[in-house]
């Protein structure tokens, strides 16, 4: 039972990091800078957008 186990581990392990690393989502949250993540949870309306503003100030902090 234990050598089952132990085989299911060393099979499953390898499988799960290469689905992880061919995730495309993850891929495109890796490319995107700073400010385009935030951009896309808050949606800037970016005619209105200043260097000074509130959003800026966060990625900043």
């Amino acid at each position: 039972m234990k050598r089952i186990l132990l085989l299911l581990m060393i099979c499953i392990m390898p499988a799960i990091s290469f689905a992880q690393k061919n995730d495309p989502v993850e891929r495109m949250m890796r490319k995107m800078s700073v400010r385009d993540k935030v951009g896309q949870l808050f949606i800037i309306n970016y005619g209105h957008y200043t260097p000074e503003g509130e959003i800026e100030q966060m990625i900043k902090k």
